[in-house]
């Protein structure tokens, strides 16, 4: 071959090596991120010396672990014993749309701070006692906040609930 023939051989590659990757980048940062999770959830597992399998919905770990061991009328220093390994917490006290002053929701955020990309899930207290959990799909999307708090609650602030005095009667 001749040296033109060559270089227009190993310019082609290229172009065509390059749009490969340009349109596997997409694929290959999300298996990252996702392979990322995983890691992390394993690792949070090992903490808690439970199996990820024993859970529902794997892929939501922690939140099928957390549901299965706390227990309606625990206080809060019994569920703060067991939750543990979140990357951020928000305690939320009741004001709004139909829930209690006396109602606190903490709001725990796991692997992320970001909305849109952390497992979550919310544990109600009333009166001071564990009464309801819920967990989010993450199809489902994230928490609407916004400064004043939590959709359905009157004011939010960082860390875990029944440490810091909080105002109810705003």
């Amino acid at each position: 071959m001749t040296r033109r023939k060559w270089s227009v051989l190993i310019i082609s590659s290229m172009v065509f090596a390059s749009l490969i990757l340009f349109c596997a980048l997409p694929f290959i940062r999300w298996n990252l991120k996702d392979l990322t999770l995983r890691q992390k959830q394993q690792e949070l597992a090992n903490t808690l010396q439970v199996k990820i399998d024993s859970y529902n919905d794997p892929s939501g770990f922690p939140i099928g672990y957390f549901e299965s061991v706390l227990k309606p009328g625990m206080t809060y220093v019994e569920v703060h014993k067991i939750v543990q390994g979140y990357t951020q917490v928000l305690n939320c006290v009741g004001n709004d749309k139909g829930v209690s002053k006396s109602d606190v929701i903490e709001v725990y955020f796991y692997f992320s701070t970001d909305d849109a990309s952390a497992i979550k899930f919310d544990i109600w207290y009333e009166q001071g006692k564990f009464s309801y959990f819920k967990g989010y799909d993450s199809d489902a999307g994230g928490l609407v906040m916004n400064t004043k708090g939590a959709i359905a609650v009157g004011f939010c602030t960082y860390g875990l609930a029944g440490r810091i005095k909080m105002n109810v009667d705003r």
